[in-house]
């Protein structure tokens, strides 16, 4: 996303006439600004977040959407909100890619619980977690995580949960 390399209609358009160039939601030519923010499914999923955004007042970029993380990212954006925001870009685009590709289509609740699962895995102190539950070992990311009060679940299994990567940047004001 940050290096402009994202698979989004436009981009596709120029490699395969496989692949349209249209939003599978809206109808609209996808970029990467119109599918993280402008097309109506992202838009409310920004809107119904913790806090709320509205992304009629972002900028209708052509090319990427740095000017538009730079309006979200600054300097005293704190960790937990960038990593929402990261989390809620990951979910938005994995939306995305699943109703392209697998025809599967995510309701903005399924994304905002999506979220919020992610981030209270990726935040969970592991040494409480084990004590609660022994028998589920979850995978997401880079890491093994066991969740607490999972009992209902899984006993003894493994199970995958798909999700971006932890990421940790300490100076999100790097990112221009």
């Amino acid at each position: 996303m940050i290096r402009r390399a994202l698979a989004t209609g436009v981009r596709a358009g120029n490699f395969s006439t496989k692949i349209d160039r249209h939003c599978t939601t809206c109808n609209l030519v996808e970029n990467d600004s119109h599918l993280f923010f402008h097309c109506t499914f992202a838009r409310v999923v920004w809107f119904s977040a913790s806090p709320p955004l509205i992304t009629s007042n972002l900028p209708q970029e052509d090319d990427g959407i740095q000017e538009i993380i730079s309006i979200l990212i600054t300097p005293t954006t704190t960790d937990d909100d960038f990593h929402r925001i990261l989390t809620i870009l990951w979910y938005i685009w994995k939306a995305r890619t699943d109703a392209r590709f697998k025809n599967k289509k995510w309701t903005v609740l399924q994304v905002h619980h999506a979220v919020e699962a992610d981030i209270r895995t990726a935040t969970m102190n592991d040494d409480a977690i084990t004590k609660e539950n022994d028998n589920c070992v979850f995978v997401g990311g880079a890491t093994n995580r066991r969740i607490p009060n999972a009992d209902h679940l899984c006993s003894n299994q493994l199970m995958i949960l798909p999700g971006p990567p932890n990421y940790k940047v300490s100076l999100p004001a790097l990112l221009p």
